[in-house]
């Protein structure tokens, strides 16, 4: 049975599922046997896109002919309107009502997640809004879709130039060794006098393990962030903003590395019921699986040896749902915030009745973000004009395959609300 999930990687990495579970393995012998892994995917069906948009030239710019000398402003990118249909109406995870529903759902997505591990790719930018679940009525099982591969990559990359990886993803749920650009080593300094020990800084590429941290931070998250209940949000001010820098990594790094005794305020943060639970103590069990991988292979310098996510990817994983099966009648009711609109919270958030707390949606490197918070937008430069229906692939099309073909940005949406706007008065 095993030997249905292995994949063309030999070598050294032949045994990359050695530990895996025999129910993780029987999981995915099944989905791959009936074809249904293709389910696991979020894909487009059908497609338009719109001409082209021909204005091109400068923006703006209000600031005169002083800013354009130092630094010209970028120029205007052609633009196209585009329309697809997916093959189901997909919830996002940050849209999912209870919380027993999410842990289900986070859950399930661990078989994409290991179907991409034994193929040799990780997806690099696992968040709640790229996590999808549909059930066909009301009250029946969440059926969960994988989406957003834009980031994706093999690993290890056979193209890799031995530099780090760019910060890729949505930053409240990246992992601590990407946006602290470091390795995680033992808590001890033993190592440093250790021969066997590299003496050059390792550059930190975005690895099957980081996938899984994402997935411990979105559980975090869930708790402190999206309680539907008056909560302070000390904890989550702190450890979930839209900013990557030095101060984030740190805060995020000594959490994962000390446990989340660490930090008094997310006992604060959490309804009564998850306080000292079951829950949050199967939570710092996973950080510290987590914090073993990652230290374990620092210290054998074995980065790059797929077999040695195995034991995360399976055991490690599984041991927090298994803990948590237990206590599920006391937390599995607790109502989450639902609403579409993402707001990242602030310092000074403190209850229920502000902002609640959401991830940022446009997902950029790092070097993009911008002043107070905001997201800048980058646009995607395509000057060559699409014939207004472009023909189907031959099989499905990844929601980010779709991205490559145009970008609708808000000022196009507002413009084409105004072009409807016009007519009517007409």
């Amino acid at each position: 049975m095993g030997e249905s999930v292995r994949v063309e990687n030999k070598g050294k990495n032949e045994n990359k599922e050695k530990d895996f579970r025999q129910r993780d393995i029987d999981d995915l012998a099944e989905v791959l046997e009936n074809g249904s892994f293709r389910q696991l995917f979020s894909c487009i069906v059908a497609k338009h896109i719109g001409e082209t948009d021909p204005l091109n030239g400068l923006e703006d710019d209000p600031a005169g002919s002083y800013w354009k000398i130092i630094e010209p402003p970028p120029p205007r990118l052609p633009r196209r309107r585009c329309l697809f249909v997916y093959e189901h109406v997909c919830t996002p995870l940050n849209d999912i009502p209870s919380l027993g529903e999410a842990v289900d759902i986070l859950r399930l997505v661990l078989i994409p997640l290991r179907l991409m591990f034994c193929a040799g790719w990780v997806h690099r930018d696992i968040s709640p809004g790229n996590i999808l679940a549909y059930r066909e009525s009301p009250g029946s099982p969440w059926t969960v879709k994988l989406s957003d591969l834009e980031h994706a990559k093999r690993f290890p990359d056979p193209a890799s130039t031995g530099a780090a990886d760019s910060i890729i993803g949505t930053p409240y749920f990246i992992a601590y060794e990407i946006s602290g650009r470091k390795h995680v080593y033992p808590m001890f300094q033993e190592y440093e006098r250790d021969a066997s020990h590299p003496v050059k800084p390792v550059p930190v590429v975005h690895c099957y393990q980081h996938d899984l941290e994402s997935i411990w931070w979105i559980l975090i998250w869930l708790i402190t962030m999206r309680i539907n209940q008056k909560l302070p949000w000390r904890f989550g001010a702190k450890h979930f903003t839209d900013k990557v820098g030095y101060g984030h990594a740190s805060r995020r790094g000594a959490l994962l590395t000390q446990g989340l005794a660490y930090d008094i305020d997310i006992h604060h943060s959490l309804p009564p019921v998850l306080q000292r639970s079951p829950f949050l103590i199967g939570l710092d069990r996973l950080r510290r699986h987590l914090y073993i991988g990652y230290s374990t292979r620092s210290w054998e310098a074995k980065w790059t040896d797929v077999s040695s996510y195995s034991l995360i990817a399976s055991e490690g994983m599984n041991s927090f749902f298994d803990e948590v099966k237990a206590s599920r009648a006391e937390w599995e009711d607790i109502e989450l915030i639902v609403n579409s609109e993402p707001r990242p919270p602030t310092a000074h958030a403190s209850g229920a009745n502000k902002q609640h707390g959401k991830p940022v949606s446009n997902k950029r490197e790092a070097g993009d973000l911008g002043g107070e918070g905001r997201v800048r937008k980058r646009a995607r430069p395509n000057s060559t004009p699409a014939p207004a229906i472009v023909s189907g692939r031959t099989g499905p099309i990844t929601r980010s395959m779709a991205r490559n073909e145009g970008r609708i940005t808000r000022s196009m949406t507002r413009r084409l609300q105004e072009e409807e706007r016009q007519k009517k008065r007409r």
